[in-house]
């Protein structure tokens, strides 16, 4: 249930073709977790590059900490 998963992402910053994002968990905390975007039929997806396009949506990767 997406309803039910820690949001930890308080921050994304775009630089050419990387995505960078800011955490509020510690990596013991994201220990076995995956990284989606735009998990869920209702997700919101609102990265976006200059242009205005939105990114893919993606996932699971895993989190190598």
């Amino acid at each position: 249930d997406p309803e039910q998963i820690p949001q930890y992402v308080y921050k994304i910053t775009l630089e050419q073709d990387t995505v960078s994002l800011f955490l509020s968990a510690t990596p013991d905390m994201l220990s076995g977790c995956q990284l989606y975007y735009g998990y869920a039929p209702d997700c919101p997806c609102n990265i976006t590059d200059e242009a205005g396009r939105a990114i893919p949506v993606m996932g699971p990767l895993s989190l190598n900490l």
